[in-house]
C-alpha cells in the first residue's frame, strides 16, 4: 500500500468519520472501499462501451478485409516505428 494525501471539506470529512465509525473501520478503509467501488463501476463503463461498439461497422461495404483495413490505418500512423 502506498500512502498518499488527499483534502475534503469539513462536511465530506465529518461524513467519512460518521461512516467509518459506524462500520468500526478507519477513515482511510472507507475511502480505500469508496475509491475500489468507484474504479469498479467506471471499468464496467468501459467495458459496456466496447460492447455497444459491436457491429457498428456491419454495414459498410468499403471494407473487405479488416486485417487489411486496420493495418493500412496503424501504418498511417507510424512513420519509421515513430508515432506521428
Amino acid at each position: 500500500m502506498e500512502r498518499t494525501q488527499i483534502y475534503f471539506d469539513k462536511t465530506e470529512k465529518d461524513n467519512l468519520m460518521r461512516v467509518a465509525k459506524k462500520k468500526g473501520k478507519t477513515m482511510a478503509e472507507v475511502v480505500r472501499e469508496a475509491v475500489g467501488e468507484y474504479l469498479v463501476k467506471e471499468q464496467e463503463s468501459i467495458l459496456d462501451k466496447l460492447v455497444d461498439t459491436g457491429g457498428i461497422w456491419q454495414d459498410r461495404n468499403d471494407i473487405n478485409d479488416s486485417e487489411s483495413f486496420v493495418s493500412d490505418i496503424r501504418n498511417k500512423w507510424f512513420d519509421g516505428g515513430e508515432k506521428k
